[in-house]
């Protein structure tokens, strides 16, 4: 289980990083911000539809203790994007991008 969970943990910011630099080089923060929060809801749309096939009953209901914790701070950093995005700044920069 530890090996898999290993590489997609190797896997995963992979792809986003084929994306979001070449974004970012591009001056397009808001694409970048949003294929990571577009990954985001493609992993928990995935999470559901393996809870609707697990037979030990509720798949939240059985997770580890790293699990949890990389859980919760997943949780956290979507508030932050959506803090972000309801309290906007007038004037950006981030990493000289404007």
């Amino acid at each position: 289980m530890k090996a898999a969970l290993a590489v997609v943990v190797a896997a995963t910011p992979a792809f986003e990083a084929v994306v979001n630099i070449p974004a970012l080089r591009l001056g397009t923060l808001d694409m970048a911000i949003a294929n990571l929060l577009g990954s985001s809801l493609f992993d928990i749309a995935i999470l559901a539809g393996d809870d609707l096939f697990y037979s030990g009953g509720s798949l939240l209901a059985h997770p580890e203790a790293s699990h949890t914790l990389i859980a919760f701070t997943a949780v956290m950093m979507s508030a932050l994007a959506i803090a972000g995005f309801i309290y906007r700044p007038q004037v950006r920069a981030v990493f000289g991008l404007t």
